[in-house]
């Protein structure tokens, strides 16, 4: 569970080091679960769903050097999640990262589901495909697994090595009947998970005006619609 508090300290101390500002007057952030985005920003008091999700660093790794390896021929992401997930909040939250990925736009899709899990296949406008393998089967509250794998005319690039699908921790502890994992991925914000340092840099970049926050606004509903083509309208926010 990500706690919010905790994130926006995050991010003031990332504009105490770095000497910056919100240029709004006013911020906050905040989830909820009834939502298909459940986390949002509060901008001057009006709320707009965050896509956090881009923020990640491998993604952002993985989409730069995308742009170096000629014409995108296909984008393949794959990912499970927790069984207490909305199936639709996945669709959503992966199709948008298919066409940020790849700078064009779904078309077009079909996809075969039974519910939790779903294959899918969509055209894009740039005449690529985005190849989806989508589960929400694994225990509750689970960590994420999943890969993301862009492949060009001159090459393929991935978040992760060949055939890996987990990710790597620096410290396993197995005790009292629970697996839990430990890594820092700053060094300026030790502590924090690597979830929640891809909230913190999505807020920052939001507040200092490097992302729009209509951009996200204006495509979700279209979003919404590519979602129910995957896993069908009764995967909406409470399943």
């Amino acid at each position: 569970m990500i706690d919010c508090d905790k994130v926006l300290s995050g991010v003031e101390k990332i504009f105490s080091l770095y000497g910056t500002k919100s240029v709004y007057d006013s911020y906050g952030y905040g989830i909820d679960p009834e939502k298909t985005i459940d986390e949002f920003i509060v901008l001057n008091g009006k709320k707009y769903p965050l896509p956090y999700w881009r923020k990640k660093a491998s993604i952002n790794k993985m989409k730069s050097v995308s742009l170096r390896i000629g014409k995108i021929v296909s984008v393949k992401i794959n990912a499970c999640v927790g069984r207490e997930v909305p199936m639709k909040r996945l669709a959503v939250q992966k199709c948008d990262l298919a066409e940020y990925i790849s700078g064009a736009q779904i078309t077009e899709i079909k996809s075969f589901s039974n519910g939790r899990t779903a294959n899918a296949i969509a055209k894009l406008d740039s005449g690529a495909l985005a190849v989806f393998e989508l589960s929400g089967c694994l225990d509750e509250n689970s960590t994420e697994q999943g890969v993301q794998t862009v492949f060009a005319r001159n090459g393929f690039v991935s978040d992760k090595v060949p055939a890996q699908l987990l990710k790597n921790e620096a410290v396993h502890l197995f005790a009292q009947g629970k697996h839990e994992t430990f890594s820092d991925y700053s060094c300026n914000l030790y502590g924090f998970s690597e979830d929640e340092l891809t909230r913190v840099s999505a807020i920052y970049s939001v507040l200092t005006g490097k992302t729009r926050t209509d951009d996200f606004c204006e495509k979700l509903s279209r979003l919404n619609a590519v979602a129910d083509e995957i896993f069908g309208k009764s995967a909406g926010g409470g399943l």
